[in-house]
């Protein structure tokens, strides 16, 4: 009975009891993973000023936060949150200070505003299912919208990824290699316990590739859904994480070599209506089409010649001397209002001069030059007690960032927050996209030449930003910002597993690989906002 089992035990997937058994294991995999994360996020919680919190960082209490205003306060400003009775456990350092539609200053998330809008559009429906509020009931309401949203998302993204990988691959440990890193080797499971951009950025690069790859493969058509779909989830990849309009741009080109027309009538406007959602929320929240994170410096110098004078009682005492009024807009004949300046950058002091929302502009006395300088205003990371001053003591070094550039490539590569470093199994990816360009089997020439380019481009992208931006992602587990492209280094991992496989030797390489990894990301499952093990271990000064 043995010898007949092993004779006809599974090996290929190009066999009926071969696909059967894939689907099965696979199906195990997936259920075990996505368990284990929704498990931990029905058990999530940390502590904060000696209380206990169902969130973990700044980063996604800062989204909370304009969730839980959205739906309760029916505003996208978070001062009645930051600064109310709850501060202690919901304040945070993402926030920004600008003028609202009242003319008063008001405290906003810093983070796009799509996605905790479309998350309040869940509390809301929660809300009036369960009668529970965010601020009275925060475990309850935050496990549920994590449990549904990221379970449900990494569960459907799973099953995507495994059927991916058997278009590039008829050896079922292969398939079943690729999908084990994806389902316990990367830090995806680690992010899925708390509310950020990575998991949807992660799970819209699945659904484009689950798209294109048959494509590129088979040389399949696309039907005109799948336009739709793929223009779809590239506006929403490009909006949770503005790196990913490489990947798609790249969506757009081979959509555009199958079918011009289809491109224009299904991508491009299921796209746009993306973009304009992501811009539309964010006027909305802030009056203006930029960003947030966009105004970090102040706009063009506002006259030529220096102004003389002391002018420094006059604005503490939130006057404007008419000097600086007549430079400023004379012509407005509405009385200022001025944000005394009590609180020095890096150089000298600052005052924000208030006309109304569409006309502000702040002076700034740079004490080296001993000098007076009026400019459009345009930081809204500078305000009184704000963690980003850029002489605050209480800055953590990651969030100074890091002063060179190669240095930061290497530690963003192998480093200690190393792609690699701490996920190893991503060395096959880069092999495999090599790979992919010289193979002529796979035909897969030009789409291996456009991954590889995203790539280059996300990493070029971060290591020419200004220094404050050149910070790993704060303080995290990972070079984060990566982690949207995960798909694309597991979709390139196939070609490589599949030779690998056909050694035993080169199979112990690869289980040892994946043994790294998924050390590597299990170590951080009880808060993925802490520092990688890599820096504790080997680079704490």
């Amino acid at each position: 009975m043995s010898e007949n089992l092993s004779s006809n035990y599974p090996l290929d997937l190009d066999q009926p009891r071969g696909r059967q058994f894939y689907w099965t294991v696979a199906t195990l995999l997936i259920i075990c993973s996505v368990g284990s994360v929704v498990g931990r996020i029905m058990q999530s919680e940390s502590i904060r000023n000696d209380q206990s919190v169902p969130f973990f960082s700044a980063n996604d209490r800062s989204r909370w936060c304009t969730v839980r205003s959205l739906v309760d306060k029916r505003t996208y400003a978070i001062d009645e949150i930051v600064n109310g009775k709850d501060a202690d456990t919901w304040d945070t350092i993402d926030k920004v200070r600008h003028l609202g539609e009242d003319g008063e200053f008001h405290y906003y998330s810093s983070k796009p505003t799509l996605l905790p809008t479309l998350m309040a559009g869940k509390y809301w429906v929660l809300k009036k299912i369960t009668g529970k509020s965010i601020a009275e009931h925060p475990f309850f309401v935050i496990r549920w919208l994590l449990g549904l949203t990221n379970g449900l998302g990494l569960l459907i993204g799973l099953f995507m990824l495994a059927r991916i990988a058997t278009y590039f691959t008829d050896r079922l440990g292969a398939a079943l290699f690729v999908l084990t890193v994806a389902c316990f080797g990367t830090y995806v499971t680690p992010f899925a316990i708390s509310f950020n951009n990575h998991l949807p950025a992660a799970f819209c690069t699945t659904a484009i590739l689950f798209v294109l790859v048959p494509v590129w493969t088979n040389k399949e058509k696309l039907a005109f859904w799948q336009f739709v779909w793929v223009g779809l989830f590239a506006g929403l990849l490009a909006a949770f994480d503005l790196p990913g309009l490489s990947l798609a741009a790249v969506a757009l080109f081979f959509c555009s070599i199958r079918s011009f027309s289809r491109t224009v009538l299904g991508f491009v406007p299921a796209f746009l209506l993306i973009v304009a959602a992501s811009l539309g929320t964010n006027y909305l929240a802030h009056g203006t089409w930029k960003l947030a994170y966009q105004h970090r410096g102040d706009g063009k110098v506002l006259h030529e010649e220096p102004l003389d004078g002391d002018f420094q009682e006059a604005l503490n005492a939130g006057t404007i001397p008419d000097e600086i009024k007549m430079i400023a807009d004379r012509d407005l004949g509405l009385f200022p209002t001025v944000e005394p300046g009590f609180w020095p950058n890096q150089t000298g002091q600052r005052w924000i001069v208030n006309f109304g929302r569409k006309s502000q502009f702040v002076v700034t006395y740079d004490e080296t030059k001993r000098q007076y300088e009026v400019r459009e205003w345009g930081n809204w990371y500078e305000f009184p007690g704000s963690y980003w001053l850029q002489n605050n003591d209480r800055k953590s070094d990651v969030d100074i960032g890091e002063k060179d550039q190669w240095t930061y490539l290497f530690h963003c590569t192998v480093g200690h927050h190393g792609l690699i470093s701490l996920t190893p199994v991503w060395a096959l990816s880069l092999l495999g996209l090599v790979w992919l360009v010289f193979s002529q089997r796979l035909g897969f020439r030009l789409p291996a030449m456009a991954l590889i380019s995203v790539v280059v481009v996300v990493f070029y992208f971060y290591i020419q930003k200004d220094q404050h931006d050149r910070n790993y992602g704060g303080w995290c587990s990972c070079f984060r910002w990566a982690i949207w492209m995960y798909p694309i280094l597991l979709l390139s991992m196939v070609p490589i597993v599949n030779a690998f496989w056909k050694r035993i030797w080169l199979r112990g390489v690869l289980g040892i690989l994946l043994i790294a990894s998924v050390l590597s990301a299990h170590s951080t499952l009880a808060n993925p906002w802490a520092r990688p093990w890599l820096e504790t271990w080997f680079f704490d000064k």
